[in-house]
This record gives structure tokens, sequence and C-alpha cells, in this order.
């Protein structure tokens, strides 16, 4: 969705101005812009999150090529949008409130104000340019990341009913909702059970539905798997990736490439992990054929 009225409402003339030069160039290929008419400035050239003097809210987050962060990529969800991570300003999540930026991203999550994205291509030339990715809603943070979803077009829920474009995979949400209900999983601090799993499998329907390979090896799929838990997983959920990654090899819904040793005295969880990390070819796992 793109900026509505409710919000337009709600938020200064000049911040709607601000907003809607990255919802108009969404997109685009842009220098780093520079200011408005009145002096209204776009980003921030020394910090990767933009919080003007004038507003309560951050304005605009920048994606460096060379960041020191493992952030800023870009995970397509299914209708078009996107999601990524950024991380806060600052390495240590216990200080996030002491930068006035990170404080600046929080207000926009508690008001739902969304920020212009912009994404450092690599230089052809001497300076710098930027893809405009447009408008993104910043939707949770989580151990020193924020995490964001685009407005137009939305991101679409990994909960969303999904359907699978290869015949041979599972193919109807039904079939899903059978397998999720006979799946073994640990239960949280709170009692309920670990969304690990149901998040892994909605991840490999998604690519799926998008024509992506069915197999995907460990080292991308450690990466976005671990992203939808800290998006999606319970509050005291560890982005674990490797425990699903695994664990779904024991049921007809998932394959793996290579077999996992066995477990046993001194082969504990640590152990299959460093398995995983190492084994060359990576191991790739995904969906069964069925």
């Amino acid at each position: 969705m793109a900026m509505d009225s409710e919000l337009i409402a709600r938020i200064s003339p000049e911040h709607q101005r601000r907003l809607s030069w990255f919802e108009e160039h969404q997109g685009d290929v842009s220098a780093s812009p520079g200011p408005l008419p009145g002096g209204l400035l776009l980003v921030s050239k020394p910090k990767g999150i933009y919080k003007p003097g004038d507003l309560p809210y951050a304005l605009s987050i920048k994606i460096n090529l060379g960041s020191p962060y493992e952030d800023g990529v870009v995970e397509q969800t299914a209708g078009g949008g996107w999601r990524l991570s950024y991380h806060q300003e600052n390495d240590d999540p216990a200080a996030r409130d002491t930068m006035y930026t990170n404080r600046g991203l929080m207000r926009c999550i508690e008001d739902q104000v969304p920020v212009g994205v912009l994404r450092e291509r690599a230089p052809a030339r001497r300076r710098s340019e930027y893809d405009v990715l447009g408008l993104a809603m910043p939707v949770k943070w989580s151990n020193g990341f924020f995490y964001f979803e685009s407005l137009k077009p939305s991101a679409v829920s990994v909960t969303d009913p999904v359907s699978s474009p290869q015949g041979s995979l599972v193919a109807t949400l039904e079939e899903v909702l059978r397998a999720l209900g006979n799946l073994h999983m640990q239960d949280a601090d709170d009692g309920l059970p670990k969304r690990h799993q149901p998040l892994t499998l909605l991840w490999a329907i998604g690519k799926a539905r998008q024509g992506e390979d069915r197999l995907t090896p460990w080292p991308v799929a450690r990466t976005q798997i671990e992203h939808l838990i800290s998006m999606f997983g319970r509050p005291t959920d560890r982005p674990n990736a490797y425990l699903p990654f695994l664990a779904l090899a024991r049921t007809d819904l998932w394959e793996l490439t290579a077999k996992p040793p066995p477990a046993g005295p001194g082969r504990g969880p640590d152990a299959r992990r460093a398995w995983l990390a190492d084994a060359t070819p990576p191991v790739k796992g995904g969906l069964s054929t069925t």
C-alpha cells in the first residue's frame, strides 16, 4: 500500500513531502538525493539512519556497500514486496536508546510511520548511486536489528496461504496444515510450541511459489530462516536455523542432500551444527517431492 489519508492526516506537511519523494521515485536510480525546496534533507551523509531534528521520527535509511553489519539483504516476498533487516546504530543492543537515530525508528514502529529506503549500487562512476526502494514500514526491533516491510507493493506475510507452481511439491494448503499438525515441536518458555519448523516450511513454500530452486544451500538458508524466526518467532525463540533445517528431514515433507551424523554420546546439537557449517559442498535442504 502507499501512504494513505490516515497517515497523511497525522504527519506534518514537511514530513509528507519528504516521504512522497521516496514514494514517487521508487524504482529509480539516483545519486544521493539533495535537499528539497526549503532545505528539507532526505538522507544523512555520515549516518545510515537519518532522523531530522524537526521530526520525532526517523525519515530514511541507507543500505551502504561495505557496511560492517550483516544486514541490508533485501528478501523478496510473494506479490512483489520485500523485507529486510537493518542493524541499529551502536553495536550493543542494550544501548539502543542512547542513540537518537534508533529512538526515531522506535517511534516509527510505535506510531506506524514508514521511512524511505535507499540501497547503494556497485560504483560505476566516482560518485555513489542508489536504488530507491521506496517506502517501508519498520515493524519490529529484535536483538540489535530493525525489521522492515515494503509498503508498495506490500510485503505479503509468510503466513499467507500459498501454493506451489511445481506440481511435484506439496501443492495445497490443506496438506501443509495437516503436516504442521503432525510436527513434533519443542515448547518455548511460555509453554507454547516453537515456530521454527512451521516458519521454515512456509519459507520453503514461498520459494517454490516464486519458482526458485527447491533445495537451498545451508549458508543461504541459514540467513533467510534466521531472519524469519527473528521476525515471527515467539519472543523467547532463538534464531537457531539449523534445528528446523535438520529436524524436518525426519518428516516426509523435507529433503537433505546429505545425511546428518547420528545422535549419540558426544554428538549433541553443536556437533550437528558444525557438520552443517563445515560440509563441502554445502548441504542443501528443501521441500521433498511426493
